[in-house]
């Protein structure tokens, strides 16, 4: 990173989230950016990944990764609780609904100068992985695409799907999110 003067490392992945105290201890003068997606758009793109398993999850399957996704944002919880100035949390669905005032919250946490190219990222060289999602999803999507929040509510879910939702209705509430499918 120094060899080609960067000095921002953001790793992005929710298996990521295991480590954030250790994160944290490491580094010092980080700062994690938690972006947090509705459960149901997480656990639908969770089980098109095509991923086997999920690691500390089990089989890759709707009622593992909402499962994973709860951990995950209890993990985040406890964490921000100890070191609330270190961790900025924000909603995916804010991110591609209203970027701008999204982005530049996370900026000013970093002391990062906002700039309007990065808006139009997709425009410009990217300095990532091939085999992260996340890579692949930014090439493909190659926009801010404001119909993938809350995507979820366009597929009729099956009665296994509501019925693990409905089982975790207070968590998802209490993280900001509707309760139920959404019809």
């Amino acid at each position: 990173m120094r060899a080609e003067a960067k000095d921002v490392l953001i790793l992005k992945t929710p298996d990521d989230i295991a480590f954030v105290d250790e994160i944290l201890e490491i580094f010092p003068q980080s700062t994690v950016i938690h972006v947090r997606r509705d459960v149901r758009d997480v656990a639908l793109s969770t089980q098109k990944a095509g991923w086997p398993n999920l690691n500390l999850f089990g089989k890759n399957n709707f009622a593992n990764a909402v499962r994973r996704w709860l951990a995950w944002e209890q993990r985040i919880a406890a964490a921000k609780a100890r070191s609330p100035d270190r961790i900025v949390s924000i909603r995916y669905e804010d991110l591609v609904a209203q970027p701008e005032p999204t982005l530049r919250r996370v900026l000013d946490k970093l002391r990062l100068r906002f700039d309007r190219a990065m808006l139009a990222y997709w425009r410009h060289e990217q300095d990532m992985p091939e085999w992260d999602t996340g890579s692949r999803d930014a090439v493909q999507f190659a926009k801010i695409e404001p119909a993938r929040a809350f995507a979820y509510r366009k597929q009729a879910p099956s009665r296994e799907q509501r019925r693990i939702i409905a089982g975790h209705d207070a968590d998802i509430v209490a993280l900001g999110y509707a309760p139920g499918w959404g019809e």
